[in-house]
């Protein structure tokens, strides 16, 4: 690396990290943050009254309680996730590669940004977790053959990682468990540290589904009210609980990852097919590189039909395979990304839960397939880094943008609230965003005290939201 591309990438970094803490500062309370960030979100959290994420609930409750602290970590969460991308699936930290992964989770949909980057809760639980993901990720990968040293203070990060949501639980144990096997039958070796964060893992299950919340729903097929509920009959015995989680997770849950979030699957399939046709050229890459353009067309422009939703995700998911079987770089890695994707959703098939924020993880995951399939580019290779730098810049001012005027209607959503306290008004008009990437700032009559005690409004005034 030169002195020049050296600056650059500090350059590069320095910008993403005040980019993000501005999007950081901006992102306003909402939904349930309000009851979080009362006494009565410690009591959930601690008594684990609605479930057992103790890892997620805590940042939950400390950025419901502090801007600065809400602000810290969102911006060095979202700092975090592309530069981790590219320690695990890069070893030269390329710049247009860092640029091209920050750009590529920019670019989420905006559905999905309501409910991770831009709502305080479900990002403490799910995208907080993403970052832990990468760091255990490149913790056991470069633990293979070096000796643990510091890594075994990633012990706890471990027993955390299984305190988020449930079907990370799930997933993590198995993660750790395959990969403490795998990497015992490559080195011909038991390794003392794989296992202790294995048996790490084991102990966050343990915590995780200790609750007697899930007792109840196991019994009785809900709990909480109907908060939770499961997808499946108990009663209908192991074969037909099989059927119903295949069901769920091939016609809904799978199907969501490829129809729902294109731009990313197209990311991850033009990344394979340029490193299949660069180490491999010939008729069959071109055959199945053809059918995985035609195949990301389709998912982009969706279709109602049941057998298409169906099919298409499974015949893309085989061409990717496909892909990085012919591009012979990578090829674990690559294959890691791409079973942990559906992996980490199928747990989600057994019960009703289902939602943008619980597919950030494999998105995440279909990213690091982009980041990593990307051909190796010399460092005069200036086209390339213009164009990721470009793409950025598009959508960081995208969100500079909105994120100004979701700021300015929050100054004037408090300074409303505290003319009408300071005058002792009947009631306070809340005014309207003119760019909804929150979830559910404006609350209902169902909130509405949580929301009152959360920003310091008498019960005896009314709150009105401009329509």
């Amino acid at each position: 690396m030169t002195k020049t591309t050296r600056k650059l990438n500090i350059t590069a970094r320095l910008v993403m990290l005040l980019f993000y803490t501005f999007i950081a500062f901006c992102v306003p309370y909402c939904h349930d943050d309000w009851d979080w960030g009362l006494d009565v979100g410690i009591a959930q959290w601690l008594h684990a009254t609605l479930n057992s994420r103790y890892a997620g609930n805590f940042f939950v409750v400390i950025m419901t309680r502090s801007e600065l602290i809400k602000t810290a970590v969102i911006s060095l969460t979202m700092f975090s996730i592309p530069l981790l991308l590219c320690k695990v699936c890069d070893r030269q930290h390329s710049l247009d590669k860092y640029l091209f992964a920050n750009a590529l989770m920019l670019m989420i949909p905006r559905f999905m940004w309501q409910q991770t980057f831009g709502w305080v809760s479900a990002f403490a639980n799910f995208v907080v977790p993403a970052a832990l993901t990468l760091c255990l990720i490149l913790v056991m990968e470069r633990s293979i053959y070096r000796r643990p040293g510091l890594y075994w203070l990633c012990l706890p990060l471990a027993v955390a990682e299984g305190l988020f949501s449930e079907n990370l639980t799930i997933y993590a144990f198995a993660a750790f468990l395959i990969f403490t096997a795998a990497a015992a039958i490559k080195t011909k070796r038991i390794n003392t540290f794989h296992i202790a964060m294995t048996l790490a893992s084991a102990a966050g299950c343990v915590i995780m589904f200790s609750s007697g919340i899930y007792d109840v729903l196991l019994a009785e097929g809900r709990a909480l009210g109907g908060i939770r509920e499961l997808a499946v009959d108990p009663s209908s015995g192991f074969a037909g609980i099989v059927s119903q989680i295949c069901g769920r997770f091939f016609t809904t849950i799978f199907p969501g990852l490829f129809f729902d979030y294109p731009v990313v699957i197209a990311g991850a399939s033009l990344a394979l097919i340029f490193s299949a046709l660069r180490r491999r050229p010939g008729a069959f890459t071109v055959i199945v590189s053809v059918l995985t353009v035609a195949l990301n067309i389709c998912a982009c422009l969706g279709t109602a039909d049941e057998i298409l939703r169906r099919s298409v995700p499974l015949m893309l998911f085989l061409c990717l395979l496909t892909l990085i079987l012919l591009g012979r770089r990578n090829v674990g890695k690559l294959l890691f990304f791409l079973l942990s994707a559906p992996v980490v959703l199928l747990p989600l098939a057994v019960t009703t839960e289902l939602g943008p924020r619980l597919y950030f993880i494999p998105y995440i995951f279909m990213l690091a397939i982009a980041v990593c399939a990307m051909p190796p580019l010399t460092e005069g290779d200036r086209i390339a880094t213009a164009v990721a730098a470009l793409g950025l810049s598009l959508c960081m001012v995208f969100y500079a943008h909105i994120y100004v005027e979701i700021r300015s209607v929050t100054a004037a959503r408090s300074e409303a609230v505290e003319t009408a306290v300071k005058n002792g008004d009947r009631q306070v008009i809340i005014k309207k965003d003119v760019y909804e990437y929150w979830w559910g700032r404006n609350c209902g009559e169902e909130r509405m005290a949580f929301f009152k005690e959360f920003y310091g409004i008498p019960e005896n005034i009314e709150v009105i939201f401009e329509k």
